[in-house]
C-alpha cells in the first residue's frame, strides 16, 4: 500500500504559535477597520496601497480615482464603530497565510460634495449605518514596507447600507 501525498513535498506549513484571535479581533476593530475606512472616504491612496492586496486596491482606488477625475469629495465622518464585528468564516490559502473574513458596521454621514462644495449626493444629516465585509490575512511584505499593522485586505465590499434614523 502507498501512501498519499500532501502534495507540498514533504515540507510542514510554517505555523504562527503567537497568533490569537481574541488579539486580532481587537487588532481588526481598533486598528484595521477603522484605517481602511477612513483612508477609503479621505481617499489615501498611499495607505491603502500599502494595507491592500491588489485585487482589493484596485477595487478601492477606482472609486478614489473617480472622484478625483470629477473633482467629488466624500464627507469623511465617521460617527460610531465599527461595530457588531464579527468573524464570519476562514479560508486556508493554496499559498500563503490563512484568510479571515470579517464583517462590521460602521456609522457614517453619507453625502458627496463638488469642486465648490455642492452637495450632489446625500445630505450633512443623512447618517448611515453601512455593513462592510473584509477579507484580510497576514501582509506577505511585512519586511519590505512600513507597515501600520502585519495585516492586509485582499478584499473589501459594502454589504448593505440604511439610514440610521
Amino acid at each position: 500500500m502507498r501512501g498519499r501525498s500532501g502534495g507540498n513535498c514533504g515540507k510542514k506549513p510554517e505555523l504562527d504559535y503567537s497568533f490569537r484571535l481574541e488579539e486580532f479581533a481587537e487588532d481588526m476593530e481598533y486598528i484595521v477597520a477603522p484605517h481602511i475606512i477612513r483612508s477609503y472616504l479621505e481617499g489615501d491612496q498611499d495607505a491603502l496601497e500599502k494595507h491592500c492586496g491588489d485585487a482589493a486596491f484596485a477595487a478601492v482606488n477606482a472609486g478614489i480615482k473617480e472622484r478625483i477625475k470629477l473633482k467629488m469629495s466624500l464627507d469623511t465622518t465617521i460617527l460610531a464603530g465599527p461595530r457588531e464585528i464579527e468573524l464570519k468564516g476562514a479560508k486556508l490559502m493554496e499559498q500563503g497565510a490563512p484568510c479571515f473574513i470579517w464583517t462590521f458596521n460602521m456609522q457614517q454621514v453619507n453625502c458627496l460634495r463638488d469642486a465648490e462644495g455642492e452637495i450632489v449626493e446625500g445630505a450633512v444629516d443623512d447618517i448611515r449605518t453601512v455593513c462592510y465585509a473584509m477579507a484580510v490575512t497576514r501582509n506577505p511584505k511585512l519586511e519590505e514596507l512600513d507597515l501600520e499593522y502585519p495585516w492586509q485586505v485582499s478584499e473589501l465590499a459594502i454589504l448593505w447600507n440604511q439610514p440610521c434614523f
